[in-house]
Formats: C-alpha cells, structure tokens, sequence
C-alpha cells in the first residue's frame, strides 16, 4: 500500500520501502529533484524522527514537506495505544523515516529536458562478457585492502559505507563460517576470481587473483574499449571527462 502510494504521489522520486522484522516499517527517500540537507549540515544521509520533523536541522523546506507527508500517510494506517509511564507499548508497527543510506547517499536528479534537433553524440560501448560477469559477481561489493594486523597486505571483499558528512569507509564483509560464505566464493569463482577464506572458522574472502582465461578475456576488453574509444575521437573529437 505504502509503495504504490508513493508512486502515485511522487512519481519521480526514488524510495525504498522495507520491513524491519516483523514490527517496523522502514521508508527512505533516495533521490528526487531537490537539495534535501542544506550546505551548513553538510549531510548526505540523514536519519529523520518522525515525531519533530519541524525541528530536525539540516533539512530543507521541501524535505520537511515530503517527509511530513510520508509520514502523516504511513501513520494513517497505525495506532498507538502506549504508555511510556508504565513502560508499557501497544502499537500496530513503528516507523523508521530517513534520507539516504550509509551504503547509498540521497542523490538530486534532476528531470531529463526535451531537446530539439539532432542530440550531441555520445561514446558508447558494449559491457564486456568478463568485465560484466565479475560485475555481477561483486554485487554491491568489491575487493579492497583494510588496516588490519590479521589481514595486513590482503585484499578482501567488501562494500562502501559513508558516514552522514561524506566520511568514506571500506567495510570488510565478515563471515561466521565457511559455510557462510561458500555461497559468495562460488559466484566469484564462476566469474574466474581466485579467492578463498582468511582463517579456519570463516573470516573474510580474500582475492587471490584471476584465472588465466579471465585475465585474458579482462585485457582483450580493455583493448577492445580503447581501440574503440580512439576511432570515435578521430572522428567526433575527444571525449570530455564527465563522458569518458
């Protein structure tokens, strides 16, 4: 109900709608067209409380709006019988509001113009068989190096988190067991990543390398790309940065 709500209500806006367990529902905007946060908050995510919305700092006027809305449509579906003097709670579902994510922050999109005539050309390529099966294989992770004394000099998979101002961290992903993470190795491994386990009781998953195949594929696309990406300039001229 909530989702196709927020479809019909903001159709160009981004949410994610998901519940937490059994108890909660937990609704983020992703992106729209306007600045969310304002320059002095420097926020990228932000999480908002539901019950002073008109207080939270750092927002702007039309996400207060948004958010308010969300929130006056989700709670139109609750009740709250709760006595938090007898530390007694009876209410049909909690909710969870927030703008952006640590692993996703809010993005402005803006809407897409309507031009007349003949549109500027673009470079465009075809994804790689190799570069898109590691691709998939990866998911929303990737291999990186960490500060760790166990892990010191390996590359291990993981995925990007952001703190609510910008502050970048690489999280390793962390396993109770082999067997745990056995369903991540073997996806690696039919996209040709060599990896295996740091530790006897699971750990982390550590890149070893690529199969002869895979890097062969992997420099034959890159050949590829920038034979193609060369031909293209000698006959529309050099890409600029943010389409290369």
């Amino acid at each position: 109900i909530i989702r196709n709500w927020l479809k019909e209500t903001y159709p160009k806006y981004k949410f994610s709608v998901r519940r937490d367990r059994y108890s909660s529902i937990d609704v983020t905007l992703m992106s729209a067209d306007f600045e969310a946060f304002t320059k002095e908050s420097g926020y990228i995510h932000h999480s908002v409380n539901h019950y002073w919305i008109e207080n939270e700092k750092g927002l702007t006027d039309r996400a207060r709006e948004v958010m308010t809305n969300v929130k006056d449509f989700v709670m139109s579906y609750n009740y709250d019988n709760s006595d938090p003097m007898t530390d007694y709670f009876c209410t049909n579902f909690y909710l969870t509001l927030g703008i952006g994510k640590w692993s996703n922050p809010y993005k402005v999109v803006l809407p897409k113009l309507g031009m007349k005539g003949p549109k500027p050309k673009t470079f465009r390529h075809p994804e790689g068989a190799a570069h898109k099966a590691i691709r998939q294989a990866l998911e929303k992770g990737r291999f990186d190096f960490i500060e760790s004394q166990r892990h010191a000099g390996y590359k291990v998979y993981g995925a990007d988190h952001y703190g609510s101002k910008g502050e970048h961290y690489f999280w390793p992903k962390q396993y109770s067991s082999a067997k745990s993470a056995q369903k991540r190795i073997d996806k690696l491994e039919k996209a040709g990543i060599i990896c295996k386990l740091t530790g006897y009781n699971g750990g982390c998953i550590r890149f070893i390398g690529y199969t002869p195949e895979t890097e062969r594929m992997l420099r034959q696309e890159e050949q590829e790309y920038n034979e193609a990406r060369k031909k293209w300039e000698l006959e529309n001229g050099p890409l600029c940065p943010a389409s290369a």
